[in-house]
């Protein structure tokens, strides 16, 4: 980002989630919590950690949705200096209550805007 090159650093980002996704994948904590609690805390908290840095990281991208992500681990005093650190958030650090971060949107709702995007552009044409 510093450098302006916006491309790489979105690229950036969104390998630091896939990086969190396929971790979280692999190591399936919901099933070694069943047997290994201090293993699955480990886990959880390496999560959260990627997810504090995914705050930062889209930051500059997805400034609302990095803010709900702030606000869901109950952490708004990230600063993008932070950004790459491994203890963002301390052990037994409390988060806020789990929400979605996105909404799914229906097909029926995508027709709607693409209705009234059409009708705009057409009432632009008779104009």
């Amino acid at each position: 980002m510093d450098n302006y090159r916006f491309r790489d650093a979105l690229k950036d980002a969104m390998n630091l989630a896939r990086i969190g996704n396929k971790y979280l994948a692999d190591t399936e904590p919901w099933k070694l919590a069943k047997t290994d609690m201090a293993r699955t805390g480990t886990i959880l908290n390496i999560a959260l950690q990627i997810t504090a840095n995914l705050a930062l990281a889209f930051e500059p991208f997805l400034p609302f949705s990095s803010a709900k992500i702030k606000q869901l681990i109950n952490k708004s005093d990230l600063r993008w200096s932070q950004l790459g650190s491994t203890d963002l958030l301390p052990a037994g650090h409390p988060l806020s209550q789990p929400a979605l971060l996105f909404e799914k949107i229906e097909d029926e709702a995508i027709a709607k805007q693409v209705q009234k995007l059409e009708d705009s552009k057409k009432a632009n044409e008779q104009k």
